[in-house]
């Protein structure tokens, strides 16, 4: 049941709220209210990283400047979401 939850959160947000101009701190917000208000998603296993461009290459447990996101980046979303107890 989480699989299926973590698939339909994950089209929903490319979908719904990937796109460009927008920047990654503000999608990440934007990523998370979605996790809470459609699958109440409160928790997550590690912290939530959504980088774009020349942010993918920053190693996970670094935080690199927030960035706009540009039409032709490649976005890393990684959100270890916590589906069930």
């Amino acid at each position: 049941m989480a699989n299926h939850k973590a698939v339909l959160l994950f089209e929903e947000i490319e979908r719904d709220l990937v796109r460009h101009g927008v920047t990654e701190k503000k999608l990440n917000e934007e990523v998370y209210q979605l996790g809470l208000d459609r699958y109440g998603i409160k928790t997550h296993w590690h912290k939530r990283v959504i980088r774009g461009g020349p942010n993918t290459l920053s190693p996970f447990s670094e935080n690199p400047p927030d960035r706009v996101i540009q039409p032709d980046d490649i976005l890393v979303v990684d959100l270890g979401p916590v589906f069930e107890a």
